[in-house]
């Protein structure tokens, strides 16, 4: 997880890719987890995609993990 700081800069530094629907095509999304590769995990935060998590790969695109974040972490957990 990113402090206050490191998510500001994060967001700042892909917000013209994530707003891009040229390269992304799930829009209204934050990192809030870097990976390894510059692969991210991603919180929709749109009307219709809050609380969704996503994994955004640069290379492959946008993919949608779960529709709730409360699920997507039991589903952790219990992995």
């Amino acid at each position: 997880m990113y402090s206050a700081d490191e998510a500001k800069a994060t967001y700042v530094e892909l917000k013209p890719y994530i707003d891009n629907p040229d390269i992304s095509n799930e829009s209204q999304i934050i990192p809030i987890i870097r990976s390894l590769g510059n692969v991210f995990i991603c919180l929709g935060v749109g009307e219709y995609n809050k609380r969704f998590v996503y994994l955004l790969d640069f290379d492959f695109g946008c993919f949608l993990l779960d529709t709730k974040l409360d699920d997507f972490i039991q589903k952790l957990i219990n992995a």
